[in-house]
């Protein structure tokens, strides 16, 4: 029985093995990557943007959500950068290229949107190892401003104000199961912005390893991101911090 046992698990492995080529996950991979670029991200250099959506449609409302982003954006370093280490690996220097630009425009948006965030507690701003959950500005989709416009067209591709839930039927009209809906709003975003928490530091922290071990011509920048904010985690940096949590990062 024991014998017959091991042979039905190793059977299953296999066929499981070989339910999925290389290929097939390859491509897998890409696909999300492109849907995730597209419903999640808006890669640029202004306010909001190169920030990650961590929910879309939360509540199956057409909004999207930033909650937790600081571990969200982490994964996201991490993701770029392991991705540009094996498309370097491929010698596919072009696509790394490309990726190269989205990472550098996330470490751009790390530095410049979130730790650079004293304004919010009326003081000077500097890159010290603090920063805040999220800086989406309240006007990101608001279609009577030319930026708002932008990033409302490019997260709606494809997608109509038909496109959203319906309790009748119980599914987003006109879509598959699971296929991103139509947004027009922010869902709990405010004006003044809530310091970090140690869990999002470590998610940062996690992405900006990766960047460092993958990425040569990042690397320092993100080994100087890594000491900041853990100079903030053991407390020998709190003196150049701000906001309402006693100049102490929040526990998780």
């Amino acid at each position: 029985m024991k014998k017959t046992t091991i042979i039905l698990i190793i059977f299953l492995f296999q066929s499981a093995a070989a339910a999925q080529t290389e290929r097939e996950n390859l491509d897998k991979y890409w696909h999300y990557r492109q849907r995730f670029s597209q419903y999640f991200m808006y890669v640029g250099d202004k306010s909001g943007e190169s920030l990650v959506v961590c929910i879309r449609n939360r509540d199956l409302q057409p909004q999207l959500c930033y909650g937790q982003h600081g571990v969200h954006f982490g994964y996201y370093l991490g993701v770029l950068a392991t991705e540009y280490q094996l498309l370097i690996r491929n010698n596919q220097h072009q696509k790394a290229a490309n990726t190269l630009e989205d990472l550098q425009f996330a470490m751009q948006a790390y530095e410049e949107q979130l730790d650079k965030c004293e304004q919010y507690w009326n003081k000077e701003k500097c890159l010290d190892g603090f920063f805040i959950r999220e800086n989406i500005p309240l006007d990101f989709l608001d279609t009577s401003a030319e930026s708002g416009k932008r990033h409302f067209d490019a997260l709606n591709i494809e997608l109509s104000s038909e496109n959203v839930w319906n309790s009748d039927s119980g599914c987003m009209n006109g879509l598959e199961n699971g296929n991103p809906a139509w947004v027009n709003g922010l869902y709990d975003v405010h004006a003044q912005k809530d310091p970090m928490s140690q869990d999002e530091a470590y998610g940062v922290m996690m992405g900006v390893s990766l960047v460092a071990k993958c990425v040569p011509p990042l690397a320092e920048r993100a080994k100087s991101i890594f000491e900041l904010i853990s100079l903030h985690i053991i407390g020998k940096n709190a003196c150049q911090n701000c906001g309402g949590e006693g100049d102490v990062i929040k526990k998780m």
